[in-house]
């Protein structure tokens, strides 16, 4: 089979599924390891076709005229459509070339690991450059405006993450946005970097050339070999199989002790404990591809075996995690049933509540009702509040319109460069830096922003 016979083809078989066509057996997990050994163990890819797929992608990113895929740019500004860069190519002093996208481009990657097929590294190479490979497959809908310049195909195949029936989604290790380290020592996301290097630009930039639309670029030779290292770094904690792994999708997913965004993917704990258990699994290939992505000795310092084999301890972490195909009997984590209470008259709703319910994240998936609350109670969180009085801000977010000085709150919040700060991204597991930032996509998205220099949330 060919790669293009694959991609066509993407969504047979069905992703994994068990006894009557579930995807798995109820289940609970008590600690991390519980769920990493119940759970994702057995759903991991062949250890042989994961190891092929890094080889063929650790060759990849080295070619002189690698084509890279930057997840980015994959949200709107306000209501404007012409603001979304999905599929968008642009190439660099005529030589460094890149298209940006959301999530859903790692989801083929995915795919065809789970599937055991590995295109070789010419058909691989093709495809990318000859823009056969699709940016990203139509789930939650695309924009005439951003069709028309995409060079690369933004309405490609569903792999079968987000058909109704399936109840899972990948869950990455590295975080492919945040935490990058530059030649300075500074340690970046991936909004600055972009911000600096690789920029949304204006829709006009793009200009069809030989049948498709490219943006061209000049940079200096220093910049243009920093953007090369963030590029590969970007690309392979983006895609490569070997940082990602199946879980159940939120709604499937429920317990008593919070956990961030209601997606037990986002834990922190099971991030480290998962880089152990992909070490055990994968042995010095993981070493090498973690020695290739600009960790920061946040993550892991030095990285090495023995360093690695301290995050085992991360297993013990207590979770009490329930999964279940009878989703909407879930609770949210964190919250316990509470008997039956009377009736009492509903308050309004704010109007950035409701925002969020027609809106979907950057990676164009819905937000549950469960983070929309979550993200709403962080912003009225009392540490929130004394961060934004400690701006001379009025305590309620609501107030708040000045798009200037809310960047300032975020930079302390997403830095946890005050006490306050660093209370609240362990008592909301990140909630914060996630809130605020759609917080301002609201008040843009409604005209209500004020001095606003168009500064990126990353």
């Amino acid at each position: 089979m060919t790669l293009q016979d694959k991609l066509r083809d993407i969504a047979k078989p069905k992703l994994p599924v068990g006894t009557n066509g579930k995807a798995w057996s109820d289940g609970k997990a008590t600690t991390i390891a519980d769920f990493w050994n119940n759970f994702v163990e057995d759903r991991l890819p062949n250890k042989s076709i994961v190891i092929a797929w890094y080889q063929l992608l650790k060759d990849y990113v080295q070619s002189d005229d690698a084509v890279y895929a930057i997840r980015f740019f994959a949200d709107k500004q306000g209501d404007d459509p012409k603001s979304l860069r999905r599929g968008f190519l642009t190439k660099v002093n005529n030589k460094t070339s890149y298209f940006f996208t959301d999530n859903f481009h790692a989801d083929y990657y995915a795919k065809m690991a789970i599937d055991g097929f590995v295109p070789t590294i010419n058909e691989f190479k093709k495809s990318m450059t000859a823009r056969e490979f699709p940016a990203r497959y139509a789930f939650g809908g695309s924009y005439p405006e951003e069709v028309a310049r995409a060079a690369y195909n933004i309405q490609g195949k569903n792999p079968g993450f987000h058909l109704s029936q399936n109840l899972y989604k990948i869950a990455h290790v590295i975080n492919a946005g945040t935490d990058y380290l530059l030649p300075n020592g500074h340690i970046k996301g991936i909004g600055d970097i972009c911000q600096q290097y690789c920029p949304r630009g204006d829709y006009d930039d793009w200009k069809n050339k030989k049948g498709y639309y490219l943006r061209e670029l000049s940079l200096n030779s220093t910049d243009i070999n920093l953007l090369k290292r963030f590029l590969i770094s970007h690309y392979l904690r983006f895609v490569c199989p070997m940082n990602y792994f199946l879980i159940p999708t939120p709604r499937c997913q429920s317990s008593n002790n919070p956990i961030p965004k209601n997606d037990i993917g986002e834990h922190p704990d099971l991030q480290k404990y998962a880089i152990y258990r992909l070490y055990e699994r994968y042995g010095s290939d993981y070493i090498d591809y973690l020695k290739r992505i600009m960790l920061p000795s946040s993550i892991l310092n030095p990285i090495t075996q023995t360093e690695i084999q301290k995050l085992s301890e991360y297993g013990n972490k207590v979770i009490d995690l329930s999964y279940t195909h009878n989703h909407q009997n879930q609770k949210k984590s964190g919250v316990k049933a509470k008997s039956p209470k009377a009736s009492k008259p509903s308050s309004p709703i704010h109007p950035f509540k409701n925002h969020l319910t027609k809106v979907t994240n950057r990676n164009g998936v819905p937000f549950s009702q469960n983070v929309i609350n979550y993200y709403c109670s962080t912003l009225n969180h009392q540490l929130f509040k004394n961060i934004l009085k400690n701006h001379s801000l009025s305590t309620d977010i609501y107030q708040c319109t000045d798009i200037t000085a809310l960047k300032a709150v975020y930079d302390v919040v997403s830095q946890k460069q005050t006490p306050d700060a660093k209370k609240l991204a362990k008592k909301r597991h990140g909630a914060g830096k996630s809130a605020l930032r759609e917080y301002v996509g609201y008040l843009r998205a409604s005209k209500q922003a004020t001095n606003d220099n168009k500064q990126v949330f990353d």
